[in-house]
């Protein structure tokens, strides 16, 4: 994330608080804080700040809003609700997003998500994906986002267990083909809180 150059894994976190370690690549990793949870009929919406002021929404492992980035996504709507994690099976799932963005400054971008469980983990670029120990219990997904300008947006999601809850534990994200996030909940293993 932009300006912050803080290496979250050399200093301990408070265990009172829940954490994210985001990374867009090429850039130093940040920590985000939960500041707080939204209700919301499709499931909470998590409120994550970062010391430098950027502000992530995530509902159910996805990105709902981005500010404080080189691209933001202002607003995410579900046009046609997204399938549950744990009920994506091999011929995937589809549903229908629409979102804004800044500073391109486009409106209602309307995309059709297909969503897919993955045989296995992805390789990514330049990054090494450290998860809580129950890793092999983690299930992966592929999200490929088709929009109207023809150029897809493929993300990827590890379903796993964290403070004993089952929730996305890692995921890659593109905003654009050239801006991916990196999110993880942090600490990845549960003993180092």
């Amino acid at each position: 994330m932009p300006g912050t150059a803080v290496d979250p894994l050399k200093f301990g976190v408070d265990p009172r608080y829940r954490y994210l370690r985001v990374q867009v690549p090429g850039s130093a990793p940040a920590l985000l804080v939960l500041g707080y949870v939204d209700p919301h009929p499709l499931g909470p919406i998590e409120v994550w700040y970062s010391a430098s002021g950027e502000v992530l929404k995530l509902q159910n492992g996805r990105v709902v809003a981005a500010h404080g980035l080189a691209m933001d996504w202002p607003s995410v709507r579900f046009d046609s609700v997204p399938v549950a994690w744990r009920d994506v099976d091999g011929r995937g799932s589809t549903y229908v997003r629409s979102r804004d963005e800044i500073p391109s400054y486009r409106f209602g971008v309307r995309e059709t998500v297909l969503t897919l469980l993955s045989e296995q983990a992805p390789i990514l670029e330049g990054f090494a994906v450290s998860l809580p120990a129950s890793a092999k219990l983690t299930r992966w997904y592929q999200e490929s986002a088709q929009g109207p300008d023809g150029v897809a947006l493929h993300s990827w999601f590890a379903l796993g267990t964290h403070r004993g809850e089952q929730t996305i534990v890692f995921s890659e994200q593109c905003m654009t083909h050239k801006t991916c996030l990196r999110i993880q909940v942090w600490p990845a293993y549960e003993g180092d809180m």
